[in-house]
């Protein structure tokens, strides 16, 4: 009798904290937030977890309890709810409207948790240590390739890095939504804890050409 009552007293409140389900990124695990109740009701506290909109849109990691079918991404995809990489976890990196209420965008799917990454889940566990190889410093910085959303235009992203004091970087081809900057760790955190980043890694070592025979 007790079970059913709990039970019952979790269906009540939307049952989301049946779908929420830690995750690894590297050697970082990932708590998503059981935030979805909130977010449907129009909650400022469940909202903190989005991050800062930039424009009309979030940009963010949604996780669901379940692998989206195709009929959900459709449903979704209708309501402005864009899934982008997976990222582990029955999570995706994805961008939604932004909206006074989340009732109608997430109701009757699958949706357990809408929030941002961690600067550790984001960032290479070296720059994290702070154990960064030789190969990816030039003096006192460190040479990173960032990722970030699809959606966002390259102008913008340059716009944004001056605004950040951020120069010299250099865009990976516009398709690829990365580009490398050397920076001071300090500096490259910061970047990392930019809502519309998604990775922060190393820049590649030298290739080393041999010769045979020596």
């Amino acid at each position: 009798m007790r079970r059913f009552v709990l039970v019952s007293l979790v269906l009540l409140l939307g049952g989301s904290a049946l779908g929420q389900e830690a995750f690894k990124i590297g050697g970082y695990t990932v708590e998503p937030p059981d935030n979805v109740r909130g977010l449907k009701w129009g909650c400022k506290k469940a909202k903190c977890a989005l991050g800062e909109p930039i424009g009309p849109r979030y940009y963010v990691v949604v996780q669901l309890s379940a692998i989206p079918t195709v009929e959900e991404r459709e449903l979704l995809g209708q309501r402005g709810v864009v899934l982008g990489d997976y990222i582990g976890g029955k999570s995706y990196f994805a961008s939604m409207p932004v909206a006074k209420s989340f009732r109608h965008l997430l109701k009757g799917t699958s949706v357990a948790s809408v929030f941002q990454l961690p600067v550790e889940a984001k960032c290479n566990q070296a720059i994290v240590d702070n154990r960064v190889p030789g190969y990816a410093k030039k003096g006192g910085l460190i040479g990173v390739i960032v990722g970030y959303f699809e959606g966002l235009e390259q102008d913008w992203v340059e716009r944004r890095l001056g605004e950040l004091g951020i120069e010299g970087m250099h865009m990976m081809g516009a398709s690829f939504h990365r580009f490398r900057v050397y920076l001071p760790r300090e500096k490259v955190l910061e970047l990392a804890g930019e809502s519309w980043v998604q990775s922060v890694g190393l820049v590649s070592p030298p290739q080393v050409l041999f010769k045979q025979g020596f």
